[in-house]
């Protein structure tokens, strides 16, 4: 009987993983590619509009600052035109950030106002838990993508560590809130109150846990996905 050196057995057994690793990857890219097109209410825009919305961004924001003075960096949906959906302006918001180009202020943070929560999110919130989110807004800001990027390592499948949350997937954070399957009952950490949202999609499960500790926001707090293997 031959026998193969520690060493190069090890070898081997490593290559055997990574193969089986590549492979699960793989599987699980397509799932998710297939949950993004279903959810997704229009397609997405090119490469040159959506670096074009990016600019139009950053640019607002910096109107904002200095029209208001106040250290408040926002811009609405409204304020990026009405060919632009919800989708993109989130994808292109969450590339900015990457980019470097959403560095807030000393003492603030850049905001994405998307618009009023739906009255059937409200309904569903009260009916539900008797919590009344009315007259709340869509936010997405640069502590929500931190902590959405920053928890990704513990929250995405062991196997599938490297299928990272995207600016396209983190786009789809209202969309995973406005159809979701589950409504997790409220917790508070601290004074941050939270409720989660679940949505399941051709395999793929997208979770979005909505801040609501400030009266006039509903702003993401973090947001993961968990691919099936």
């Amino acid at each position: 009987m031959r026998i193969f050196p520690l060493t190069l057995l090890r070898k081997m057994l490593g290559r055997m993983e990574r193969a089986a690793t590549a492979a699960v990857h793989e599987v699980g890219r397509a799932a998710l590619r297939s949950s993004i097109d279903r959810i997704r209410s229009r397609p997405r825009a090119d490469p040159a509009a959506r670096a074009a919305l990016r600019r139009r961004i950053v640019e607002k924001l910096e109107e904002t600052l200095t029209l208001s003075g106040n250290g408040k960096e926002v811009v609405s949906l409204t304020e990026l035109g009405t060919d632009v959906s919800a989708e993109d302006a989130i994808e292109a918001f969450a590339d900015c950030w990457h980019a470097g180009e959403l560095l807030p202020r000393p003492g603030n943070v850049a905001r994405l106002d998307l618009g009023p929560v739906s009255d059937q999110v409200v309904q569903r919130v009260e009916s539900l838990y008797g919590v009344d989110i009315s007259g709340r807004r869509y936010i997405v800001d640069t502590k929500g993508l931190l902590m959405s990027y920053g928890s990704r390592r513990r929250r995405i499948n062991t196997k599938l560590g490297k299928l990272l949350l995207s600016s396209e997937v983190i786009a789809l954070y209202r969309k995973v809130v406005e159809r979701a399957d589950i409504i997790r009952r409220p917790i508070s950490k601290g004074r941050t109150k939270l409720i989660r949202f679940e949505k399941r999609i051709d395999g793929t499960l997208f979770v979005v846990r909505q801040r609501h500790d400030k009266s006039e926001e509903f702003a993401l707090f973090d947001m993961w996905i968990k691919v099936a293997e």
